[in-house]
């Protein structure tokens, strides 16, 4: 990675991703590659490198897009209770 998220925090196996910090698609496929967020509502991205050696670095840019869901609302029709 080379820019890290601003609101929360990519984590690899459950340890944060650190700046340079490395993952590979394997990590990614297994799930092993999460991210938190910082509890806004703001997007947010993280820039990254990629190379297959021999050949050339490429670069781009991971956007993370947070969606609300809608909001429930359950009805309470109270307790009733019988005498005994």
């Amino acid at each position: 990675m080379t820019t890290l998220p601003t609101h929360g925090t990519l984590k690899l196996s459950g340890t944060a991703v650190a700046l340079n910090g490395t993952f590979t698609q394997d990590d990614v496929n297994t799930g092993k590659v999460t991210f938190t967020q910082d509890g806004s509502d703001n997007n947010d991205s993280f820039a990254f490198s990629v190379a297959d050696a021999p050949g050339s670095t490429a670069t781009g840019t991971f956007a993370i897009t947070f969606t609300e869901a809608a909001a429930t609302v359950n009805n309470n029709s109270g307790l009733n209770l019988s005498p005994k």
